[in-house]
């Protein structure tokens, strides 16, 4: 697909700010890499990457609240394809990976619930590496001026917020978790620690 015509992120100018280049997977423009992909997944495997999450779907799900939750039952059996997060009595985030979309859909039908593609209503920040859970503890998020909600995924933990809150939410992690090394990493950095993952599990 054609950079001009992909879906822009709600971070990208930001992202470029610190010196993105960005480049389109998936239909989307992402950060592919910061200047080093190697320096970055050096990064994530010693300490903590702070990652735009844009190129994943987000799923809303609404309904009455035993329905949701029989969503989300149904969406735990299917592992490290999709995670969740209820973000209210009668509603909740599925997020997964573009492949995984169709999985996830058919997963949830079969339950009273309305399942939306809110992908372009957030903004997803990803922490990855050993220090990830130390970041998120260290971003207060509970204190931070913007609503959050906190995801655990295969790679660390995830953070959505309303796209409007998008750069106040990438500078508060960048700043919180300062002390850890936290440093800025993209696509291809991510990718890369994904097949060695995938590899390893094989």
């Amino acid at each position: 697909m054609a950079t001009d015509v992909a879906r822009a992120g709600p971070l990208e100018a930001v992202l470029r700010g610190r010196g993105a280049s960005i480049g389109v997977r998936h239909g989307r423009r992402v950060a592919t890499h910061f200047g080093s992909v190697a320096g970055e997944t050096s990064v994530c495997l010693r300490s903590v990457g702070l990652a735009d999450r844009f190129g994943r779907v987000t799923l809303d799900v609404r309904g009455a609240r035993h329905d949701v939750d029989a969503a989300l039952r149904r969406i735990g059996g299917l592992g490290d394809h999709a995670w969740m997060a209820p973000v209210g009595p009668n509603r909740a985030v599925v997020r997964c990976e573009p492949p995984d979309e169709a999985l996830c859909r058919d997963t949830l039908e079969g339950e009273d619930v309305l399942v939306v593609d809110a992908t372009g209503d957030h903004a997803a920040l990803g922490l990855v590496g050993p220090c990830a859970g130390a970041a998120v503890r260290a971003a207060r998020l509970e204190e931070a001026p913007f609503p959050a909600a906190l995801l655990a995924d295969p790679d660390g933990y995830e953070i959505l917020v309303p796209r409007q809150f998008g750069p106040a939410a990438w500078t508060h992690l960048l700043v919180s978790g300062a002390s850890l090394g936290i440093a800025c990493v993209g696509y291809d950095a991510l990718e890369h620690l994904a097949v060695s993952r995938h590899a390893a599990q094989r």
